[in-house]
């Protein structure tokens, strides 16, 4: 049963994935439904996945802490095993930043190499709810780019939203 499907709108693919880790990157040719790629790590569930603002990349996060990116072309650009859980991913607008989320709320920073570059400071929650800046301990609900923070001029870059299951923005 397919639990995530994420659409690449700049290459009409659609990639999904089960509760068993069985991805399949999907594509049309002729009104018909074909298995371009598939891939079954069988050792951890598939937490998230994004494909890139540009659509060249595909980023495939397992609750185990293993990250694969992708080309739209199926070829493997990297993999690690980034030494932590995973629970959402997004890249950046630019399509050269890829940002983790973990379980227990931090957000990770990395570039398209897979090389940790920081952790975002957390600054919604009260002391009387955590100390940490990096880590609040609570769950993530969502990790999303948005342009409604465009004010007076169109250089004005895309807005960061990281959303917490409490309420917390």
């Amino acid at each position: 049963m397919v639990e995530r499907a994420m659409w690449n709108d700049t290459f009409t693919k659609l990639t999904t994935s089960d509760k068993n880790g069985l991805i399949v990157v999907w594509m049309c040719q002729q009104d018909l439904w074909f298995e371009e790629m598939i891939n079954n790590r069988q050792k951890s569930f598939v937490s998230g996945m994004a494909w890139s603002p540009d659509g060249l990349k595909i980023c495939i996060i397992y609750d185990d802490g293993n990250c694969i990116v992708g080309s739209v072309s199926g070829e493997r650009l990297w993999g690690k095993d980034l030494k932590h859980k995973l629970h959402l991913v997004c890249w950046s607008p630019d399509s050269k930043y890829a940002l983790f989320g973990t379980p227990d709320g931090e957000v990770r920073v990395y570039d398209e190499g897979g090389n940790p570059l920081f952790s975002i400071k957390i600054l919604c929650f009260t002391r009387e709810e955590t100390n940490n800046i990096y880590n609040p301990s609570s769950k993530l609900a969502a990790i999303e780019w948005y342009e409604g923070s465009k004010m007076h001029t169109d250089d004005t870059p895309p807005g960061l939203c990281i959303a917490y299951s409490n309420g917390r923005i």
